[in-house]
């Protein structure tokens, strides 16, 4: 036994004499604080971000603020308008859901929203935006989406989306 004894005074201190104490010690204060501060920082950066993330999902508003944001007007003949903010931290978005009339549905579309610009039309409904370098007022959205899609009873579901990134 007596031949292992130098040896496990390496082990226990970290070294010979009274040196290698000292550096372990200094090893373990080093270790044992950064333990701590991953045990504060990382739940404190989990909490952060979880609020910063959070979206709350769609909050009800008044189509006039939609209609103001989105640089347009309710057309006439819209029924049913159901309108939200869908935005999140970073970024104001508001969509809005109409009925109208399938009759001159592209004229009336464009001139209650005269930033968008017909992109595709066909038998289903109609696709509508504006482009993407158009200057806008301040306040108000950078990019508009309108979709129409044709329902059986002569009417047309619009769907505008209007956000600001």
């Amino acid at each position: 036994m007596n031949a292992f004894k130098p040896y496990a005074k390496i082990l226990v201190h970290g070294g010979s004499g009274t040196t290698g104490g000292f550096f372990m010690r200094r090893r373990y204060r080093w270790l044992i604080g950064t333990t701590a501060a991953a045990a504060v920082i990382t739940p404190v950066a989990y909490v952060g971000w979880a609020v910063y993330s959070w979206d709350g999902g769609p909050i009800p508003v008044g189509c006039s603020k939609v209609m103001a944001f989105a640089g347009g007007s309710m057309p006439a003949q819209a029924t049913g308008a159901k309108c939200t903010d869908d935005g999140s931290l970073q970024e104001a978005g508001y969509t809005a859901e109409f009925r109208m009339p399938q009759e001159d549905l592209a004229a009336r579309l464009v001139a209650a929203f005269p930033r968008v610009r017909q992109d595709t039309g066909s038998a289903i409904g109609l696709r509508f935006s504006n482009e993407p370098n158009d200057p806008h007022p301040h306040g108000q959205a950078s990019d508009l989406q309108l979709r129409a899609s044709y329902e059986a009873d002569g009417t047309a579901l619009v769907e505008l989306r209007a956000f600001d990134i």
